[in-house]
Order: structure tokens, then C-alpha cells, then sequence
């Protein structure tokens, strides 16, 4: 696989990726852009963008019903819809300023040309 190759398949991954807004909403947060990268030659470990915004003032939201400290920012990828991986990551909201980029690191075999879609959605830590 070439650069040009990679470079279609991810940005064939980027239009089928599905963000599951109201799970951000809930915590105050948005997701602005999503931008995909992967390794050659085999397309075997993929690099994930998600920019980040609060929509209402500068804080991330959590329920003080719960006693959680973080969020969750999960990304599944599918195959035919098919579960093939997830991957996440963790956001603290004490050192969440309003907007941020977070990078998200998978390593599985053939990810970028075996998904077709992929699903991104928030849940606490």
C-alpha cells in the first residue's frame, strides 16, 4: 500500500465515522474534527485527531451524582458493521480549558483497510 492509498482510505474512514453527539453534549462538550492517520506499509497502526470544544462556558460536566473524575472518549471501528477494535482515551476535566486536541493510538491488524466505519462517543472514566 502507497501513501496515496493510505491517504484515500482515511479519508474514506473520516465521512463514514459517526459521532454519537448527545453523549458529549451530556458533558458540555463538541467534537469539531476528526483527522485519521496511519503507518506504512501495512496500515497496521492508526493515529486519531478529535478536536474538542465546550459548548457552554469553559468546563467539562460531570453528574455530582457520580463519583467520577474523568471522561472517556472511546472510538469503536467497524468492518461491514462488524466490531473489529475500540480504542480510548481519558480527559480530566480539572485540565480541560474549552477546547483541546486529543490523540488516540491503535494498533490492530490491517485497521485502515479492513474499517469501514467508526463510531466516536463519550462516557465517564
Amino acid at each position: 500500500m502507497d501513501e496515496i492509498q493510505c491517504e484515500t482510505l482515511e479519508n474514506e474512514l473520516r465521512k463514514n465515522t459517526e459521532i454519537l453527539e448527545s453523549t458529549f453534549e451530556q458533558y458540555n462538550l463538541k467534537i469539531l474534527s476528526v483527522a485519521y492517520s496511519t503507518s506504512l506499509p501495512k496500515g497496521d497502526e492508526l493515529t486519531t485527531w478529535l478536536e474538542m470544544i465546550s459548548i457552554d462556558g469553559d468546563k467539562i460536566k460531570l453528574p455530582k451524582s457520580i463519583l467520577a473524575h474523568s471522561l472517556k472518549i472511546k472510538i469503536n471501528f467497524y468492518q461491514n458493521d462488524r466490531l473489529l477494535c475500540s480504542t480510548s482515551t481519558t480527559v480530566f476535566p480539572e485540565q480541560f480549558n474549552g477546547y483541546d486536541t486529543e490523540e488516540l493510538h491503535i494498533s490492530f491488524c490491517g485497521l485502515i483497510t479492513r474499517a469501514t466505519k467508526a463510531r466516536i462517543f463519550a462516557t465517564l472514566g
